[in-house]
């Protein structure tokens, strides 16, 4: 009788010891954060491409931001990331004024021997678990205040949650710029 008690207290044991350890390794690769950090880049010349030639042209109505970013993930999986867009804070008691995000480059296709050529939305980004990530996009922007401003990367992971990143806090450099003058 003792021995039989002893073997179904061990296979008990045995059990819920897997059962505990699967529970934890399954949390486990959902502890971690995905971090961005970027580099803002001013550009004002936009690339043109008609027929052979390229030619510039500058806009000072619309002026091109350029962002490097790298993402770290340091999660034990992947981070989708999507649907990204820019919002600036000029001051703190403001609203956030929302920009869209494109590609660096422009996408030219040829209908009819006519070249049309589309500035696309940053796509989907794969960050590995334990990798650096590198992608670059711009912002189209009107007014040079974006020095001034406080940019947040907002994007939405493979469940649609929300995330919010900060990319360049131009608060501190205001901040910088007023106490040197």
């Amino acid at each position: 009788m003792d021995g039989l008690i002893t073997t179904l207290v061990g296979i008990i044991g045995t059990l819920s010891g897997t059962l505990l350890g699967w529970f934890l390794n399954s949390q486990s690769y959902k502890l971690g954060k995905t971090k961005i950090y970027a580099t803002l880049i001013k550009s004002i010349t936009i690339p043109v491409q008609m027929g052979d030639d390229t030619t510039t042209c500058e806009s000072t109505s619309s002026q091109k931001y350029l962002f490097e970013c790298v993402a770290y993930n340091s999660k034990q999986i992947p981070v989708i990331l999507k649907n990204f867009h820019i919002e600036l804070l000029t001051d703190r008691h403001s609203n956030p004024i929302s920009a869209p995000i494109l590609l660096p480059e422009i996408s030219y296709t040829e209908i009819n021997g006519i070249k049309i050529g589309a500035e696309l939305a940053l796509p989907r980004q794969l960050i590995m678990p334990r990798t650096l990530h590198e992608f670059t996009f711009k912002v189209n922007y009107h007014n040079d205040d974006i020095y001034d401003s406080r940019i947040y990367l907002i994007a939405y992971n493979e469940k649609n949650k929300r995330k919010k990143f900060l990319l360049y806090d131009g608060y501190k450099t205001k901040h910088n710029r007023t106490r040197k003058a």
